[in-house]
């Protein structure tokens, strides 16, 4: 992996040389931009992101024909590269072509607003993503929560789980490990152990992510004596594959 991101100088250089050859453009799809999605793939790997936004204003520039994957790649360089803002920017953009985001679009936007706490932006963008585009997608709803959380916004991250309609999205280990997350930050044990209680009426088994929060929330709110019976529980389920009750006890 560290090989392919110092790479990003050869897809460079080889971006160059193409655009030294003649280029062959088609009536109807415009020029071939395979050359600079390549490349933009190649710098964000690398974390290069003002390279890829580069590359990306470059294709307007040259009026190649942009798809979803370069914005795409173009926004995950940015928020992988913790530039929140940019990212948003980059969405900005695409919403105003002709393009309409995906569900991965979606989530990496809202991914960027969890990096900047921007919690009431991600709300609007999952409110966004199911009702105009009519996207429902475990794991928009994952990075909304987790975006909640990091804001330290519990009561939202909780009402999000509680409003996960069921016969379109349903919750899973993921979803409760941000909702527990928002738990800890918040040092809410009640929440918390209602969370695992939540869990084994869905027969969702906790993983060690969830029971870790759970403890940290007890220890944090001064029950102690729930943090170390829900570590007891942790040490038994790790002998046993038929444990999920034994969090369901606590209240």
């Amino acid at each position: 992996a560290a090989g392919r991101r110092q790479r990003w100088p050869e897809a460079l250089a080889l971006l160059a040389s193409a655009e030294r050859l003649p280029q062959v453009q088609h009536p109807m799809r415009g020029r071939d931009s395979g050359p600079h999605q390549a490349a933009i793939e190649a710098c964000a790997r690398a974390r290069q992101w003002q390279r890829s936004l580069a590359l990306l204003n470059q294709m307007f520039d040259q009026t190649l024909r942009t798809d979803i994957i370069a914005f795409t790649t173009a926004m995950s360089s940015c928020e992988r590269s913790h530039v929140w803002e940019r990212a948003l920017d980059v969405f900005a953009t695409l919403c105003a072509s002709r393009l309409a985001p995906d569900w991965f679009v979606y989530n990496t936007a809202i991914s960027a607003c969890g990096k900047g706490e921007h919690w009431t932006l991600a709300l609007h963008l999952l409110s966004r993503a199911c009702g105009v585009d009519g996207i429902w997608k475990t794991e928009l709803f994952n990075s909304t929560i987790s975006t909640c959380a990091k804001a330290r916004q519990w009561p939202r991250a909780l009402e999000l789980l509680a409003r996960m309609p069921p016969e379109l999205v349903a919750p899973d280990h993921v979803t409760f490990g941000a909702a527990m997350e928002a738990c800890e930050r918040a040092e809410h044990s009640e929440q918390a152990l209602r969370l695992l209680r939540t869990m084994a009426l869905r027969r969702l088994h906790p993983n060690t992510v969830v029971l870790c929060s759970a403890i940290s929330a007890c220890a944090k709110d001064s029950r102690w004596q729930h943090g170390v019976a829900l570590f007891d529980a942790l040490r038994s389920a790790s002998s046993s594959s038929s444990s999920s009750g034994a969090f369901g006890a606590f209240s």
